[in-house]
């Protein structure tokens, strides 16, 4: 790794910050927060011994790695992964040892068994989170909004941990409305920020809708957000994208039309979906089963899309009978008029990178047949591909050495860096319906070490699902300045 002496801003972030039990650095992605908060550690550990946790994504051990290796020489830093739990509890404590890097799933504790009776209570992994003698030094959160759903183990798991000093840094501290922030200032600030309802009564402006005997809050917008941040500014670093000299990225829509093939299939998806929500107009539907409703919409105005069903047993516990359980799978083909779009992007631009995004696994394989098929060498990356697999895909990307990097927005939208080293073009085949997810995803390029002006194109189908999510995905961005904007 290059050697960068810290940058004007983040010495005003450091000296805002200086030596405070919890901080927030809330930087855009790409300003160097991994930097900040390794230079924050030394200061720590200037008139204090103890250990430091890192929590981060699986992609950025490495990264975390080389930044203590390059910044703290002397310091013994020891890097674990999820599968191995026992050697991470015998590192806890060791004098030996100075800073412990885990992935995000080391938190998620093994769930319970019902067949022998034991909980995650009785795991290895189970005394750092309940014995008040066991404590870390300093605590760095990396992309702690992964923290916002309360009741997710890891969230219930980090906030017992015992440490002194607590940092997290993120670029995208609400991911969808004002109050996915709450669970993050609770962790730093147990104290002032302890209800979350009461959070969002002060907070989030909304209306009471009723649905039979039940009410529900729908959103509006932020409120009172001066008032937030005067609450958080003490403890608050967060600087505009500007500072890093970036000239502002250009945003292009090529908008296509479906092929009649698509348009006729899309046009069945759409009244059934029109025809379900009809007769389900006088009960409540979670957001989520909404979302996956919209997201079968959008994989449909990619591609030819069918969906197959397969059926499986599935026992809850031993003492229940097998019940059926049917799984739908869409599956993507030509024509496709989207990825006709971006095959052309590519090969009027011979000479160029590009880093292509789509929600959908299948739509970044549709991609890769093709790309195969003309013999232009691409990475594909997602979920279930190795993270050895993964760091090789960057890696050579990064050296100029592939021409695509095909990725869901999953996988390959965060914590990964070097996609900007000869790329300055991205391509979304389709967005995510979270803002702070097409953000994270666009700073793998418009970020530090960018020497061009970065390209942002989206591929719209006319006449279909993509400018109602366009337009809903700008409203929630414009909720989440608002209450950064006080700033």
């Amino acid at each position: 790794m290059t050697l960068y002496p810290l940058r004007d801003y983040q010495a005003e972030d450091l000296a805002h910050l200086g030596t405070k039990p919890e901080v927030q650095i809330l930087n855009p992605m790409g300003m160097g927060k991994t930097r900040e908060a390794v230079e924050r550690d030394r200061l720590i550990r200037a008139g204090a011994t103890g250990q430091t946790l890192v929590v981060c994504p699986d992609s950025a051990r490495r990264g975390w790695l080389a930044h203590f290796t390059d910044y703290q020489p002397g310091l013994r830093v020891a890097v674990f992964d999820n599968t191995i739990r026992d050697a991470f509890m015998r590192a806890f404590g060791n004098a030996a040892i100075d800073v412990l890097i885990v992935p995000w799933q080391t938190l998620r504790l093994p769930p319970r068994n019902p067949q022998s009776r034991q909980s995650w209570a009785q795991s290895t992994f189970y005394p750092i989170v309940t014995d008040k003698r066991l404590n870390f030094l300093h605590v760095i959160a990396d992309e702690a909004h992964r923290i916002k759903t309360m009741k997710a183990q890891q969230t219930r798991v980090l906030k017992k941990i015992q440490t002194a000093y607590k940092t997290a840094i993120t670029g995208t501290p609400m991911a969808n409305y004002p109050w996915d922030w709450w669970s993050m200032l609770n962790w730093l600030k147990p104290k002032e920020f302890r209800s979350f309802w009461a959070f969002y009564e002060k907070y989030v402006n909304y209306y009471t809708q009723f649905a039979g005997a039940q009410q529900f809050k729908v959103p509006l917008g932020p409120k009172n957000a001066a008032e937030l941040w005067g609450s958080v500014q003490d403890f608050t670093a967060v600087q505009p994208i500007e500072r890093l000299g970036l000239r502002e990225p250009v945003y292009q829509q090529i908008k296509v039309d479906l092929t009649p093939t698509q348009r006729r299939i899309y046009s069945e998806m759409n009244e059934d979906m029109v025809a379900w929500l009809g007769e389900l107009r006088d009960q409540p539907l979670s957001a989520s089963v909404v979302i996956s409703r919209l997201q079968r919409l959008q994989q449909f105005a990619i591609g030819n899309a069918h969906v197959e069903y397969s059926e499986h047993r599935h026992k809850a516990s031993c003492n229940e009978h097998c019940q059926k359980v049917v799984d739908e799978t869409v599956i993507l083909q030509d024509p496709s008029s989207k990825i006709d779009a971006v095959m052309e992007l590519i090969e009027d631009n011979f000479d160029e990178q590009f880093v292509v995004y789509s929600q959908f696994r299948r739509a970044c394989e549709l991609l890769a047949a093709r790309l195969a098929a003309r013999r232009i060498e691409a990475g594909l990356y997602y979920g279930g591909v190795a993270q050895r697999e993964r760091d090789e895909i960057v890696e050579r990307f990064s050296l100029g050495k592939l021409r695509v990097f095909a990725a869901t927005i999953g996988a390959g939208g965060e914590a990964i860096d070097g996609l900007q080293n000869h790329c300055n073009r991205i391509v979304f085949i389709d967005r995510a319906w979270t803002p702070s997810a097409n953000d994270q995803a666009e700073g793998r390029v418009y970020r530090q070490g960018q020497s061009r002006p970065v390209q942002i194109i989206d591929i719209v189908a006319v006449n279909t699902i993509d400018k109602g999510r366009l337009e809903r995905i700008d409203l929630k961005r414009q909720w989440i300045e608002q209450m950064l904007g006080a700033a």
